[in-house]
């Protein structure tokens, strides 16, 4: 019994059955056995099924191209806004480097970027304070160099003059 309900299942999926209610409609025969001991069949027309397979095919088709199509979007626009603020640091590294300390990096927004500008202005805010303090020195050094240039000069032509008059005092036969 066990091997004819095999046989006739297997008939049933892989023949096509024309009665007259189908109207020459091609129908597959599902059979699972219950476990009451009962059988239970299915029968269904094919072009059911792949009417509502091709129409759920194309509904993901469709959802998945619209998934690419903003996740593309996303990408495209995250990606510029990446590229202009690298850019934009890029430049104004470059002039710092060149040795303009006025730079100032924009650092507005949220993101790790704006982070990193905000630390590259205070770099470069205490590369300023440095460079204007070694100014300062610098210029005060040089007022304390020719303070003492001077007074070399000075004390040198004092002590030529008290030289002179030594050996004057010393030499009376110069005169």
């Amino acid at each position: 019994v066990g091997r004819r309900k095999e046989d006739i299942l297997k008939a049933n999926l892989t023949t096509e059955q024309k009665h007259p209610e189908n109207q020459g409609e091609t129908k597959q025969v599902f059979y699972a056995p219950t476990q009451l001991g009962f059988s239970l069949f299915i029968l269904f027309p094919v072009s059911e099924v792949t009417a509502t397979v091709h129409a759920l095919t194309f509904a993901l088709l469709a959802i998945a191209a619209f998934a690419l199509v903003v996740t593309g979007g996303v990408i495209f626009l995250i990606t510029r806004g990446l590229t202009k603020s690298i850019g934009s640091m890029e430049t104004a590294t470059d002039r710092l480097g060149a040795g303009n300390l006025t730079v100032k990096y924009d650092d507005s927004g949220k993101d790790e970027i704006a982070h990193i500008s905000q630390i590259l202005n205070v770099m470069a805010a205490s590369l300023r304070e440095v460079m204007t303090s070694i100014r300062k020195e610098s210029i005060e050094t040089a007022k304390r160099a020719e303070t003492l240039v001077a007074k070399f000069i000075v004390d040198d032509a004092s002590q030529a003059g008290l030289s002179r008059r030594r050996n004057d005092a010393d030499n009376p036969e110069r005169r």
